[in-house]
């Protein structure tokens, strides 16, 4: 027993001793035979060869097993180098063609891995090679193959089976590793096979197209795009393609040598080929996002050639603030990439103005900055018509909207709903910011109303105090709660003062100290004009009938005042008209007067028609039985007249205003005078048409009621009918009945009733038809 464990070692080492003898012959140089017919001559001394014989006799005479390796060594993996050795040892029986060495390799695979086209040849015929054998990393020889760029040995593969979507241990196929190793032109063979897997993703979810834009192989991404390659395919990181395809061109390298050829047109080609090319990642952002916020002016240069590619796209990001490629790029300050983006975006400055300055505080005033010092044009107007101007003032944000109008904000432009930025002003209450915008040289007032003013105020201000400048240089307001305030501006400037409560506008004249009672005393229309020296006061207050009995309606209307000095005209305005900004002179207050004058006149014309209306409606309704509809035609009627002598009491006096009043040049007074023929004749016409629907009205209920009336009497005819007959048997019978002795029998009573009845009830019939036979034997049909 003990003898018997000592030869196991020693055969070990014999058989060992064996196969590095037999593996050191086949390293030897192989004699190759020939036939010569100079066999006897002299030959000069050479190494020691081997012959195909000697491999023979020593494989059969030592029975030894070709299927081994020593040191990592094969013999099939030796006769790869040497074509001879390989054809002989294929041919043996006793061989295993896919025996695998230490690291799961076969012939064929060593073969591929040292480029030996000829011995992957002479391996494929062998009749039981495994052609998709995997090493020890799960690649197969064709994946070697098209790692190591050899199109040759994967056409001889491909030609005997080989399976061109196997994968290895980390899912990688043959077309990754072709991409991972930039074999540009294996990776175009092996996407012209049929049934090849374009996205095919490894075991990190990576695929074809995300490996190679990972290292900026811009012509490989173009092959793979050609065949539909998804470009948005999110691995298992959460990352897109184009996440890694930016994050290889922000490196140290010049960005074009990213790129296989360093073409620069390669690039502008492979974007327009993206498919869907605003689509965005799971993070939300899409090609143009990622490209402005690493300042690719290359990505962004050709991105922007697309049509399709909308430059105001939003981030879809969970944050409170979404950005834009525009906002990403001026938090980066790549100012290239803003100067590209600038030219089409249009609400990158409304989103910072609007949702930035909420979100950020003050550091959302940097970007703002830096987009208006990079000449963005920051009148551009958003679906509402509104500028980052409007925004910053509905926002009430002083500095945003000092910035503006440092820029050269507009700040009299109007939105969709035709307000201007002061107009947002006021409506948030918001003092500074009113005062930054009456201080721009620019500054009209024109669309503001007078009660806009107010909201600057919590409690109602009795007067709107608006002072403009000399020389155009900006406006000054004040809100003042007394009975009076200043009327008189400096020299050369304009002061409108609007009075909102009626009751301190009809005292106005006491305060004017007027020495006399006003012109055209009535109850419609109040006016007068004074001239004191260089002081020159007007005064025309006006009424409406009233409408609803108990409602106080106060006077309204307008004034102005002017002073001259030795340094030029002082100018007051004093109104209760609605419009809120400094008339130029008082032609001008005075056409304010005139078209708030026509728009209430058709206010009380237009609830006239529609009282008109209402009446028509009951009317309709009521059908002539209604006790109060005729009273209520007479009520209308009598507010038509008031309204007829309000209204010639008011032309009747602003014409008497335009013909004496020195304020006006005699052009001036011309086109007053047409404007108020114009206004006085529409009206006059409109109360006229109401007058002709009253009386219509009037004509018709009168209507309604004698049909009512007739229908009663029609009523009275048929009770006479019924009840004349009895009554006739009646008297007659009265005369000779004995109703004591049945003297003759009340049956003969009945009877003469039931006859007469019948006998008037033929009379009525004849009657009617009669009229009808005559009038056709008068007139007979041709």
């Amino acid at each position: 027993m003990a003898s018997s464990l000592s030869d196991e070692p020693s055969s070990q080492s014999a058989v060992l001793k064996l196969q590095r003898d037999f593996l050191s012959l086949l390293l030897s140089p192989i004699e190759t035979p020939k036939t010569t017919k100079t066999r006897n001559k002299a030959k000069k001394p050479k190494s020691p060869k081997t012959t195909i014989e000697s491999l023979h006799t020593f494989i059969d005479t030592h029975h030894l097993d070709l299927n081994f390796e020593v040191d990592g060594l094969s013999p099939l993996t030796l006769a790869i180098k040497k074509l001879m050795v390989l054809h002989v040892l294929l041919r043996r029986k006793d061989l295993d063609v896919n025996f695998k060495d230490t690291q799961g390799r076969t012939a064929l695979a060593c073969a591929v891995d040292e480029h030996r086209e000829v011995a992957v040849e002479a391996l494929l015929k062998a009749p039981d090679i495994e052609v998709d054998c995997h090493d020890m990393h799960g690649q197969t020889p064709f994946a070697m193959a098209a790692r190591l760029g050899e199109i040759g040995i994967l056409k001889k593969l491909l030609d005997s089976g080989a399976n061109i979507g196997s994968e290895d241990i980390q899912q990688m196929t043959p077309l990754a590793w072709a991409v991972m190793e930039r074999q540009q032109n294996v990776v175009k063979f092996l996407l012209d096979l049929p049934g090849i897997g374009v996205d095919q993703p490894n075991s990190d979810g990576r695929t074809p197209f995300s490996l190679a834009a990972e290292q900026g192989l811009v012509p490989i991404m173009q092959l793979l795009l050609e065949k539909q390659a998804d470009p948005h395919q999110v691995d298992d990181h959460g990352h897109t393609a184009f996440w890694w395809f930016f994050k290889r061109r922000d490196g140290p390298k010049p960005r074009l040598l990213n790129s296989a050829t360093g073409n620069p047109f390669d690039l502008q080609i492979l974007v327009s080929k993206l498919p869907m090319p605003s689509k965005k990642d799971p993070s939300g952002r899409n090609w143009l996002s990622w490209a402005a916020s690493y300042g690719d002016t290359e990505v962004v240069t050709a991105l922007l050639q697309n049509t399709t590619v909308d430059v105001n796209i939003r981030d879809d990001t969970p944050e409170l603030f979404s950005r834009t490629p525009l906002i990403w790029a001026l938090e980066k300050g790549e100012r290239p990439v803003i100067d590209l983006l600038k030219k089409r975006d249009n609400m990158s400055l409304h989103l910072l103005v609007k949702e930035a300055r909420s979100v950020w505080q003050y550091r959302a005033l940097e970007p703002i900055n830096a987009l208006i010092q990079a000449n963005y044009n920051v009148n551009l107007r958003d679906f509402q018509g509104r500028t980052p101007l409007h925004l910053a003032c509905l926002a009430a944000d002083g500095d945003v909207v000092l910035d503006m109008i440092k820029a050269g904000a507009e700040v009299n432009c109007q939105d969709h709903a035709g307000k201007i930025p002061l107009q947002y002003a006021l409506e948030m209450g918001c003092k500074k910011v009113v005062q930054l915008l009456l201080n721009a040289p620019s500054a009209d007032l024109k669309p503001v109303l007078s009660d806009e003013w107010l909201n600057l105020e919590p409690e109602r201000a009795s007067w709107i105090q608006i002072t403009k400048r000399a020389n155009s240089s900006g406006f000054d307001f004040e809100l003042i709660n007394d009975t009076s305030c200043d009327w008189f501006p400096e020299p050369k400037e304009s002061r409108l003062c609007i009075c909102k409560k009626g009751s301190i506008w009809t005292q106005l004249p006491k305060v004017f100290g007027v020495h006399r009672s006003p012109e055209d005393q009535n109850e419609y229309f109040r006016y007068f004009h004074e001239e004191r020296g260089l002081f020159v006061v007007t005064y025309m207050s006006l009424n409406f009938p009233e409408e609803h009995h108990g409602e106080t309606l106060y006077s309204w209307g307008i004034a102005w005042v002017s002073k001259q000095t030795t340094e030029g005209f002082a100018r007051g305005f004093i109104s209760m008209l609605p419009n809120g900004w400094v008339p130029h002179d008082s032609f001008e207050l005075f056409e304010q007067f005139l078209d708030h004058l026509h728009h209430e006149w058709n206010q009380y014309c237009l609830r006239l028609t529609d009282r008109v209306e209402e009446l028509r409606r009951d009317q309709v309704k009521a059908k002539g039985v209604s006790h109060s509809l005729i009273d209520s035609l007479v009520h209308a009627s009598q507010s038509r007249a008031n309204l007829s002598k309000c209204l010639q009491s008011h032309i009747d006096g602003i014409n008497d205003i335009i013909r004496t009043n020195t304020s006006f040049d005699l052009g001036q007074k011309s086109q007053l005078a047409t404007d108020m023929r114009l206004i006085g004749k529409k009206l006059t016409s409109k109360l006229r048409q109401s007058e002709q629907s009253l009386r219509e009205l009037l004509q018709i209920e009168l209507a309604w009621v004698s049909r009512n009336e007739s229908a009663s009497v029609k009523r009275l005819s048929w009770l006479t009918f019924v009840f004349l007959p009895p009554m006739f048997v009646s008297s007659l019978f009265g005369m000779n009945v004995n109703l004591l002795e049945n003297n003759p029998d009340w049956r003969w009573y009945i009877l003469f009733g039931v006859l007469s009845f019948v006998f008037t009830g033929a009379l009525w019939l004849v009657s009617k038809a009669l009229p009808v036979r005559i009038s056709a034997l008068k007139y007979p049909t041709r």
